[in-house]
């Protein structure tokens, strides 16, 4: 049911009607970035825990004849620590399969059942490729990591 503040003034007929705000996807991005609104009128700060998800499906925000991936999966996260007036910054992002805490110089590792119990600023979430996903199933605990990072690499190059 919608209220005055859905309503929206049309001055050439003189009459007010309701509205319905919609968000339309034509093209989903490699990358979606979440902002979440965690401020009200620049000088309060919501501190309310917001509930968000490791997958992502948007398919229900796409136009018809969207390609197949409209997945996502989280990536990182966007953290502020402190009131509107000032605070700290972090971040919390995924490396292969690995989560870690970003924090200036200091970086540590996460449990992945923590993860969302951050209460996030922006939320980072990367396109399902499923070619990736399979491939990764593949591949076993690194002994040196930056040969994985790198096979990672290409397989996000491969079309």
């Amino acid at each position: 049911h919608f209220n005055k503040k859905d309503s929206y003034p049309f001055e050439k007929c003189n009459t007010i009607t309701e509205v319905n705000k919609t968000k339309i996807i034509d093209k989903c991005p490699k990358y979606l970035l979440l902002h979440l609104k965690r401020l009200v009128g620049g000088h309060k700060k919501i501190n309310d825990q917001i509930e968000y998800h490791l997958n992502l499906d948007v398919s229900m925000f796409c136009t018809e004849g969207q390609e197949n991936s409209v997945n996502y999966m989280l990536m990182a996260i966007c953290v502020h620590d402190g009131s509107a007036s000032g605070g700290h910054y972090y971040a919390v992002g995924k490396r292969v399969t690995k989560w870690y805490v970003f924090d200036d110089k200091t970086v540590s590792p996460e449990l992945e059942d923590s993860v969302l119990n951050y209460q996030a600023y922006i939320l980072i979430y990367a396109k399902v490729q499923l070619t990736l996903i399979l491939s990764l199933i593949h591949i076993s605990e690194p002994t040196r990591p930056e040969r994985i990072s790198y096979a990672v690499f290409c397989l996000k190059k491969k079309k």
